[in-house]
């Protein structure tokens, strides 16, 4: 009797010893990979990139981001010899046979000019040629440069069939520059998530992209650089999740400033294609199924009147449907977008899963 106790205490300490190496193992675990991320940077698109995995020690899958990245700058890189822009835009008006990315990214572009009315244009290549940005010492083109190379923008001579790409002025030229890389962490994002890594961010020169949240749940805070500013000089900052935010407002063309008196009031951003988080709406549905604009991150110094207004005026001249969210509880802006004609369609969530009331503009001409 006496010896069956004591086998029992000793299992019992063994099933305590084994539960408490179990809980310490998982603390270590955790506190292991929330203090050290994995992190690596490279140098693809004539610029820096870097991804960091919060939630993986994996290198392999950050590795294999970055062969992506080598993979489409040789389909998307319009200096890169041999690549697919590079041999559409020396190939005199004949047709040139592209990946499919290529192919997809480029019927994108064109129908963003038809969502912008010609706003955003993929074919500016002839006219971003003069400037040689990587090399310029700040010479400007003379006037009649330009003129010439403006003459040769127009998205609308763009045809692709298939994976067949022809342009129809030969003098033209393509730069994808506008919405390659958001494309490229798109697709490095879908990798990430299929392979277990649900947290971190991958940053391609600026054009950064948020994987979930922070170690510690909390959103990411990033600011947004002031155009023209001095170095690492910002406008304002937003708190993400599961996002991308692009602070290259010159490059990409999607963040904007209100000035008043020389003074910045308000910013906004104005994305052009599909927003993911819109693909299902409950209690509701949106008023029309077609390309749109949405606003996001609309923000204001607090020191002038009008803010909301003069971005609601500034979409609307450019887009002819417009789609916008808020937090359910944001009753200020629920209002000014109802005031200005919006109208509730639904509920969306955000990547977190966050409840966000939907509403969209339809431009009447």
């Amino acid at each position: 009797m006496n010896l069956n106790h004591h086998k029992r205490k000793k299992i019992v300490a063994a099933l305590v010893l084994a539960t408490i190496l179990v809980i310490l193992t998982y603390i270590f675990n955790n506190y292991l990979f929330q203090q050290e991320p994995l992190v690596k940077n490279g140098f693809y698109f004539n610029t820096i990139i870097a991804i960091q995995l919060n939630d993986s020690q994996d290198e392999s899958l950050i590795n294999t981001c970055f062969d992506m990245a080598n993979t489409y700058e040789h389909y998307f890189s319009r200096t890169l010899e041999g690549s697919d822009i590079y041999n559409i835009n020396h190939a005199n008006g004949a047709p040139v046979e592209v990946h499919d990315e290529t192919a997809e990214l480029i019927r994108y572009g064109i129908a963003f000019g038809d969502l912008s009315d010609g706003v955003f244009d993929i074919s500016i290549g002839a006219l971003t040629d003069l400037w040689d940005i990587p090399n310029n010492n700040g010479t400007i083109p003379a006037q009649t440069q330009i003129d010439a190379a403006l003459a040769t923008v127009d998205y609308r001579q763009i045809t692709v069939d298939g994976n067949t790409v022809t342009l129809g002025n030969p003098d033209a030229a393509l730069d994808l520059g506008g919405i390659a890389k958001g494309y490229v962490a798109d697709r490095m994002r879908e990798y990430l998530n299929a392979n277990g890594a649900c947290e971190g961010f991958i940053n391609l020169g600026g054009n950064v992209l948020t994987l979930g949240q922070k170690a510690n749940d909390e959103p990411y805070h990033i600011g947004i650089r002031k155009p023209f500013g001095e170095d690492g000089e910002t406008i304002t900052a937003v708190d993400v999740t599961d996002r991308s935010i692009v602070t290259y407002d010159i490059a990409c063309g999607s963040s904007y400033v209100m000035l008043e008196n020389g003074e910045i009031v308000g910013t906004f951003a104005l994305f052009l294609g599909e927003d993911e988080s819109y693909r299902v709406i409950e209690d509701g549905a949106w008023h029309l199924d077609q390309p749109y604009g949405t606003i996001h991150r609309l923000a204001s110094n607090g020191k002038a009147r009008g803010v909301s207004k003069a971005c609601f005026d500034f979409c609307t001249a450019k887009v002819s449907y417009l789609r916008a969210d808020t937090h359910e509880n944001n009753r200020t802006m629920q209002s000014l977008l109802e005031a200005y004609g919006f109208q509730k369609c639904g509920t969306i969530h955000s990547f977190d899963g966050l409840a966000l009331v939907a509403y969209d503009y339809i431009v009447h001409s």
